[in-house]
């Protein structure tokens, strides 16, 4: 089972179709961007942390002194223990809703905006076999999920040595921060936490720009089809050449069944004799002879019916009749290249019926 799906895979060497991207798409198989949207929402929080530190900073220091000297005009208990609250936090409070709403709504935004607000129900519809015990054992144990552990593994691992070594250097050199006071020790607090911040965001832009990169590169190996399946693909939306043909010679039968009506504007009707049936339109004055009607087998013989019923000269003329049959559209000239035979045939008519035939029409 396993030599047969590398072997289905290495066939894979056809550029995925728009259909089949499509199909990708609405079943919610994209790259995943989470790595780039988590390192972008870590980049404006870090920015926004830098330029708001101080004003942060004087924030605390407010809501410590409401906390702590007491709570004017309000006397707690527990019918305004809100507004207690309220009032303790209402200066750190904008600060809080715009790092709430960075950490929680931004990604989610972001991420469809990445992804082209792609929102597949197939993702969250309830399948049994996701539940299923042998399938889940299967796939804990598949060649994806232990790719996908190791990626954990290691994003963790190079987070986690960069932490470290990063605390390690800031507390070596706190040891003199113990005799700040309260405010000057709040700033090299928020110090450190910046630098931190700022050295996750330069490995958070690797690991999401590697990690996205992987992902791009995987789904669309995955879009990829074997030459049987582009075939395919291209035969469910031609058809079957059989049936294709078929159709194309009903559609064209029904124009012809159409141009019956014009039949006995022709002035004479050129045959195979049996196959074909052309008829033909000229008078004086014209520019050029014109095909009013045209078909096969029966169509032909109900051409040469409607001749017959209204006196309309009947030619034999094998190569000319199937020439036009071929060549020329109903509704359209003779070319050039058919003049002279369409004189001769005009001039055999003549011979047969006279002048008065041709001053009829």
């Amino acid at each position: 089972m396993e030599n047969r799906e590398d072997k289905d895979f290495q066939d894979k060497t056809e550029d995925a179709t728009e259909e089949k991207r499509s199909q990708f798409r609405e079943e919610g198989n994209i790259a995943n961007p989470r790595e780039v949207v988590a390192c972008v929402t870590l980049i404006i929080f870090t920015t926004y942390f830098y330029y708001s530190i101080n004003d942060l900073l004087s924030c605390f220091r407010l809501v410590f002194q409401r906390s702590w000297q007491g709570f004017p005009a309000y006397f707690v208990d527990y019918s305004s223990l809100v507004k207690v609250v309220y009032y303790s936090i209402t200066p750190i409070l904008p600060h809080l809703l715009f790092i709430i709403f960075i950490c929680s709504v931004f990604p989610s935004l972001f991420g469809l905006l990445i992804t082209r607000f792609n929102w597949s129900w197939k993702k969250i519809i309830f399948d049994i076999n996701r539940i299923n015990p042998i399938s889940g054992f299967g796939r804990l144990f598949s060649s994806s999920f232990i790719f996908e552990t190791l990626k954990i593994l290691l994003k963790c691992s190079i987070l986690t040595i960069l932490i470290y070594f990063i605390l390690k250097s800031e507390i070596s050199n706190s040891s003199e921060d113990y005799f700040f006071n309260n405010i000057d020790f709040m700033k090299e607090l928020g110090k450190s936490i910046f630098h931190l911040l700022y050295i996750m965001c330069i490995a958070g832009v690797f690991i999401g720009v590697s990690d996205f990169s992987y992902n791009f590169w995987k789904i669309n190996n995955d879009m990829k089809m074997t030459k049987q399946e582009l075939k395919d693909e291209v035969k469910k939306h031609e058809g079957d050449p059989l049936l294709k043909s078929q159709r194309k010679r009903m559609a064209r039968d029904l124009v012809m069944r159409k141009s019956l009506k014009d039949v006995p504007k022709a002035t004479f009707v050129l045959t195979n004799p049996e196959h074909f049936s052309v008829a033909i339109r000229y008078i004086k004055g014209m520019h050029a002879p014109i095909v009013v009607a045209k078909g096969q087998d029966l169509i032909a013989f109900k051409i040469r019916e409607i001749a017959k019923q209204n006196d309309i000269m009947i030619v034999e003329n094998k190569p000319l009749a199937r020439t036009l049959y071929k060549t020329v559209k109903v509704g359209q000239e003779v070319p050039q290249t058919l003049y002279q035979s369409i004189i001769e045939v005009i001039k055999y008519i003549y011979q047969m019926r006279g002048k008065k035939y041709f001053e009829r029409f």
